[in-house]
């Protein structure tokens, strides 16, 4: 071969296919497929391809499937249901901080600009106001003419 890659491949296939000479003999034993009563439940992929042609040619299955999801236990969806609620939760509030909070913020800006002028008018007119009630109380005559005040 002239790639050095692919020799470096084969290298590594042969070293695991064949056994060193000098080298201590292992043991392997054969792979096997396990029972299917001792094996995990995990779904394989030639059976969900089976239950969808089941689902989608064969309405007996469904109801199968449907007799088959009321054995979970009433605390184990309780449970599940929580879950789903809370990662919809999660999700709603970074969908409201993320596109409704920075137009409520601008709506806010803007709406406290246009109203800041009139709202500094009314304050000085307050200040005004009370500043003369307590001058005139305390007997201190202010002229109309003066805007000390």
């Amino acid at each position: 071969m002239d790639d050095p890659l692919l020799d470096k491949m084969q290298a590594l296939m042969g070293k695991y296919h064949a056994p060193v000479a000098g080298a201590p003999a292992t043991h392997t034993e054969p792979l096997t497929i396990p029972d299917y009563d001792t094996a995990p439940a995990f779904p394989i992929l030639t059976d969900i391809v089976k239950l969808g042609d089941a689902v989608f040619h064969d309405p007996q299955s469904i109801a199968a499937l449907q007799t088959d999801t009321s054995a979970i236990s009433a605390d184990t969806s309780n449970q599940i249901a929580q879950q789903i609620l809370r990662a919809v939760d999660a999700q709603m509030q970074n969908q409201v901080t993320a596109l409704i909070a920075p137009r409520l913020q601008q709506a806010m800006d803007e709406a406290l600009a246009a109203l800041l002028p009139q709202l500094t008018v009314n304050i000085e007119h307050i200040i005004h106001e009370t500043l003369v009630k307590e001058f005139a109380r305390r007997g201190i005559p202010l002229n109309k003419d003066d805007d000390s005040v």
